[in-house]
């Protein structure tokens, strides 16, 4: 059986229109906090470890990797012109979009 990493419970709560709401987790949303990573790092393991175990993951990557691998088109490059003389914002829209 598998062993899941102990979450920390916290006391975090916030006050919707006077309705107490719990977050215990809200922790967990500083994805840079050490304590956050060390978490993430271990339920990463766990989850290796299991999908390692699974008989059948070459063959659902293979199958996952030919219906994905496919030739793609798109719109293409947006262009703009500006239509008064304005030369600021002809130049905004080519660093934004490229030239007309």
């Amino acid at each position: 059986m598998y062993s899941y990493p102990p979450a920390r419970i916290g006391g975090d709560v916030d006050d919707y229109h006077g309705e107490q709401i719990a977050d215990p987790y809200r922790w967990l949303e500083t994805t840079t906090d050490p304590e956050t990573v060390s978490w993430i790092k271990a339920e990463n393991e766990l989850t290796d470890s299991y999908l390692a175990a699974v008989p059948a993951r070459e063959s659902i990557r293979e199958q996952l990797t030919a219906l994905w691998d496919y030739p793609r088109a798109g719109a293409g490059k947006p262009t703009a012109k500006a239509i008064a003389a304005d030369t600021d914002v002809l130049a905004f829209l080519e660093a934004v979009l490229g030239p007309a």
